[in-house]
């Protein structure tokens, strides 16, 4: 008797679930995760509360380089100040290296965020000469030419430089054998070459994603791009933003952050989607909403418009992509030198369960796991937390690395939680 197509397709889902959870139980997460009374490490779990083929396909695919080490998985994580740091991206980072015995990895996207003095990754070196001027998303009033990273720093002097260098974590060293910088092009902006060594290369500019591409027969760590002005109507060079690239079975972690950055700071960065697409992201975690919380006209509805809005466009660019939500961190809010409990964060936890539902993604629910309405006091009480109770410290960010590692890795185990 024929099996109809159905039928096939939902056994087949059932045995990649059962494959992998017979992969992932033969090896525990190799993540210590350190135990506090007040985190409710019983709720660390990622939830779909809607459809779950998105996360099926996804969990199919980290099923596959799990068991063959083939194949390459982008993962990015999108966000405000939280990750502009990268000290939460970079414990992820650290984690899956682990996890998925890689020696040698992809640092991913990266920015010169000490080039424009501002903070930034601690997992590569920057230096550069003269004055790099810096724009970020959240001071846009309208949609202006800014790309992924939601920065673009600008030189003005021909012979301007940066210098940057890789250096890994615990487990990886971070090299590449490839490179694309996002940058302007055009009659008034200068040229520029990389080097690296003894060698100088000269871009060409592709048109499909605003950047220019390189290639390398060995592999590196450590490059210089240097701005020339060739021609009197030349006035500055715009850069983007630089993705390093290993061309070997790999997963690599992106964080994409910007200080105080909202829904809407993206949603005016005009070259986000196009530049997004060029990550070939598997998944994509949507960390954007603690800023949105604290402004004055903050509606959950608007909110979720928002980021309905984004989501469409990202999805002309990257249908393929998984989406997990993550709600916000507890805080408080400071009026008249008292702080205040900030309710909008249980409002932004309903949004993001919302949002997981309307467009077929999985939820990790954060605010629910530190300790919920409030808990962030308690964070800071035992060094967790920073004193404006918005922000974490070293030690709490690194906790939440963790957590979130280990919910990625226990959803591989157990079937789709409801919320």
């Amino acid at each position: 008797m024929a099996v109809s197509s159905n039928i096939m397709k939902h056994l087949s889902l059932l045995f990649t679930f059962l494959l992998l959870h017979t992969l992932v139980c033969a090896q525990e997460p190799d993540v210590h995760l350190v135990r506090y009374p007040f985190v409710r490490y019983h709720l660390n779990q990622i939830h779909i509360p809607g459809d779950s083929a998105a996360y099926l396909r996804l969990t199919e695919k980290l099923n596959t380089q799990f068991e063959t080490h083939a194949g390459q998985i982008n993962i990015v994580q999108i966000g405000g100040s939280h990750v502009q740091a990268d000290i939460w991206t970079s414990r992820m980072r650290e984690n899956l290296n682990r996890f998925f015995v890689q020696p040698e990895s992809s640092r991913g996207i990266i920015f010169p965020y000490k080039a424009i003095k501002t903070n930034g990754a601690l997992q590569y070196d920057v230096s550069y000469n003269k004055h790099w001027e810096g724009l970020r998303n959240v001071r846009l009033l309208q949609p202006d030419r800014i790309g992924l990273m939601g920065w673009k720093a600008t030189a003005r002097d021909s012979g301007q430089y940066i210098d940057i260098t890789l250096k890994g974590d615990t487990v990886s060293r971070f090299v590449f054998n490839r490179l694309r910088i996002f940058h302007e092009a055009g009659d008034s902006i200068f040229s520029f070459t990389l080097s690296i060594q003894d060698s100088t290369y000269y871009p060409v500019y592709h048109d499909t994603c605003y950047c220019s591409e390189f290639s390398f027969p060995d592999l590196h760590n450590q490059f210089r791009i240097t701005v020339h002005k060739t021609d009197t109507a030349q006035q500055e060079f715009v850069l983007h933003g630089i993705q390093t690239i290993l061309d070997q079975p790999s997963v690599t972690y992106h964080s994409i952050g910007v200080n105080g950055a909202s829904v809407g700071s993206y949603l005016n960065c005009m070259l986000f989607e196009n530049q997004l697409a060029f990550l070939q992201p598997d998944l994509i975690i949507f960390s954007i909403g603690i800023n949105d919380s604290f402004g004055k006209d903050f509606t959950q509805s608007a909110f979720e418009a928002s980021y309905s809005e984004l989501i469409r466009r990202i999805k002309t660019t990257c249908p393929n992509a998984t989406l997990l939500f993550v709600t916000n961190t507890d805080s408080y809010k400071k009026y008249r030198k008292k702080f205040y409990k900030n309710p909008k964060g249980k409002e932004v936890q309903s949004a993001m369960f919302n949002l997981a539902r309307e467009h077929g993604g999985a939820v990790w629910d954060l605010f629910e796991v530190m300790g919920g309405f409030g808990s962030i006091a308690t964070w800071k009480r035992n060094g967790l937390a920073s004193r404006d109770l918005i922000h974490l410290s070293r030690k709490g960010y690194l906790l939440t690395g963790d957590l979130m590692f280990d919910a990625l890795i226990q959803s591989l185990r157990n079937p789709a939680t409801q919320p």
